[in-house]
């Protein structure tokens, strides 16, 4: 049950460092707006989440020369998702 907690508020609040260098917050403002733009698509981030791992993990599987080419893809999808779900600010 721990678990799906934790996977819950991970969800909920994995944008706030985007928040936090994107928008000058502090750290307990861009908690909340991370939890306020995540609301009703935590879904989305959650299927985003289960792909972009499995993308690693195929990179990994690559002899771990292919996690050089999928962490910075992986990392640019995330911001890119950020920009899209930060336009409710």
């Amino acid at each position: 049950l721990a678990i799906i907690w934790a996977i819950v508020w991970g969800i909920r609040y994995m944008f706030f460092p985007y928040l936090i260098v994107d928008k000058q917050m502090k750290a307990i403002e861009a908690l909340k707006a991370s939890s306020k733009i995540t609301n009703g698509a935590k879904w989305d981030v959650l299927g985003l989440y289960i792909v972009l791992e499995i993308v690693n993990f195929l990179g990994l599987l690559c002899l771990l020369v292919g996690i050089f080419w999928t962490l910075p893809t992986v990392l640019l999808a995330y911001a890119g998702f950020y920009l899209k779900l930060a336009e409710k600010l």
